[in-house]
């Protein structure tokens, strides 16, 4: 036999291998990335739709890409795996699944988190231009808070120490501010 017959025969048992496993592999590997970029989707255009960033066709038709683009990438993919077992890398891919398995879902879990979130964060806006929500909407006592609202009590609480400096500077004696302008909170015992 020839080097060019060995050469021809290998090819073809690669080829018959690579098909068994692609028609395996490939329908399987683009069906779970469009199922869960399809969850994923769903959940962030929802949110998008819920806060009044998307109108529901827009959402729906993003959710339909988005899921069909993972759907592709996931065919790829398993064609990609379906061709190094083919070329007889199955042992070391076996080997690598379960790490690959675990980097994979991390990547994944870290991507949903962040689209979630700004989906969550975008800003909303009012008529006027006006932001009235900046985050999740805050619902304290059953009453909605805005920025404004939160930051209220710490102006408070620093426009009391200004009025209670301005009396204690009112009461002590001349030399005795002298001496108190000099103190600085970060000096021991005070």
């Amino acid at each position: 036999m020839t080097g060019l017959e060995q050469i021809q025969i290998n090819l073809s048992g690669g080829f018959e291998s690579f098909a068994s496993t692609a028609a395996e592999i490939m329908p399987q590997a683009a069906m779970y990335a469009a199922a869960i970029e399809g969850g994923i989707s769903i959940i962030e255009n929802g949110i998008y739709v819920y806060r009044g960033h998307k109108d529901v066709s827009t959402a729906l038709r993003d959710v339909a890409k988005n899921t069909a683009k993972s759907a592709v990438i996931g065919l790829v993919a398993g064609g990609v795996v379906a061709g190094a077992s083919a070329a007889g890398a199955a042992p070391v891919i076996a080997a690598a699944a379960p790490a690959l398995g675990v980097i994979g879902g991390a990547l994944l879990v870290y991507s949903a988190s962040k689209r979630i979130h700004t989906a969550l964060t975008v800003p909303v806006y009012d008529e006027q231009g006006k932001v009235v929500d900046s985050y999740v909407v805050r619902y304290i006592d059953d009453e909605v808070l805005s920025d404004d609202d939160l930051l209220m009590p710490l102006n408070n609480q620093l426009v009391m120490l200004n009025e209670l400096k301005a009396e204690i500077m009112r009461v002590v004696p001349k030399e005795g501010q002298k001496q108190l302008a000099t103190v600085r909170p970060s000096e021991e015992g005070f």
